[in-house]
């Protein structure tokens, strides 16, 4: 499946949101795990988080980008300081970051949220 596809797909609504119910789906079976930049391998983090998009379909696209959406995942929480996660806005920026990446992925409005199911930094 190529990237402007699943874009055309995913952005079916136009850019606005549309009224009525989000879906919600895990992100993956397993944990992701990454070594937390600047911690010389020493710290990681291992997070799982549920994905709630207005787009009924969002099971399919996610299972059809899986690849590209895991690497962006771990792009994103691999750049990520022991002192960047531990403020107030850590987890916020996270969220952000993911949710930014993966609507690049799949379409500038199909992810609504990203809620962590679990978020652990060892």
């Amino acid at each position: 499946k190529t990237e402007s596809s699943a874009k055309a797909k995913g952005d079916s609504h136009g850019g606005v949101k549309p009224p009525g119910e989000t879906t919600v789906v895990e992100f993956g079976k397993e944990a992701i795990v990454v070594n937390l930049a600047g911690s010389g391998n020493s710290r990681y983090l291992r997070t799982n988080f549920t994905i709630s998009s207005y787009d009924k379909n969002i099971a399919k696209l996610i299972e059809e980008n899986k690849s590209e959406l895991k690497d962006a995942a771990i792009t994103v929480l691999s750049t990520q300081s022991l002192d960047a996660l531990d403020g107030a806005n850590g987890r916020e920026v996270v969220r952000q970051g993911i949710k930014s990446r993966f609507n690049n992925v799949l379409g500038p409005t199909v992810i609504d949220e990203i809620f962590f199911t679990e978020f652990l930094i060892q």
